[in-house]
């Protein structure tokens, strides 16, 4: 077909395109894979979710179904794993939270919880083992960046470089020691006061409204 112009590409959104991705294809048996490449461009008029494409640097631009084309549009950290804490159940026997304001230290003892304080005094178990229950297997609603290894500056527009808040828990899974960090940030959602949230690890994301209020309510 004609070669597609400048004037072509930008008119379906292909000369800025919203992601590229590179689909293998299983082949047949006794038969090589197949490697397409698919290159995103502008949403369709009047076709909610569909969207131009381009598909190896052909002269031809095809239209993508919603369902064709959700998968290859999303965003890469749409794939990564939400979960942030082991699913393993940890039996605690410490709890400590340390940040602006908000320094508390819990304890167990016995079947009970104690604040860490001159006089130590009870803390309220319900709502401790609520929390700590709540942490096993804790999953981010969404994820809002993922790396290896993160830089002070980097986590600076989650307000992780210098977290609202440090909660530690400390206590045993699977009979041997284990101690949990989890760094909450700064109010990602003004409206439901869900907050950004980091295991000290790669995956950095959106805590739920409750626990991001209870993680940072007053120790009081």
């Amino acid at each position: 077909g004609k070669p597609l112009d400048a004037a072509t590409l930008a008119k379906f959104g292909l000369d800025k395109p919203a992601g590229t991705a590179r689909v293998v294809l299983k082949g047949d048996a006794g038969k090589p894979e197949t490697t397409r490449v698919v290159v995103i461009g502008s949403e369709v008029p009047g076709k909610a979710g569909a969207r131009h494409a381009r598909i190896d640097n052909k002269d031809s631009v095809v239209v993508l179904s919603a369902k064709q084309a959700d998968p290859l549009a999303r965003a890469a950290t749409d794939y990564v794993d939400r979960g942030l804490i082991p699913e393993e159940a940890l039996a605690a026997t410490s709890m400590e939270r340390s940040g602006k304001s908000l320094d508390l230290s819990l304890e167990a003892e016995k079947n009970s919880w104690k604040v860490k304080a001159t006089p130590p005094r009870a803390a309220d178990d319900p709502t401790v083992g609520g929390i700590l229950a709540r942490l096993n297997n804790l999953r981010v609603e969404k994820v809002s960046g993922w790396k290896a290894n993160w830089a002070p500056a980097d986590l600076a527009p989650f307000g992780l470089d210098n977290p609202e808040a440090t909660v530690t828990v400390k206590g045993t899974a699977g009979g041997k020691p284990v101690i949990r960090i989890l760094q909450i940030g700064k109010v990602a959602d003004a409206k439901t006061g869900a907050r950004f949230v980091r295991a000290n690890g790669p995956l950095v994301g959106i805590l739920n409204p409750e626990l991001s209020k209870d993680l940072t309510m007053d120790a009081a």
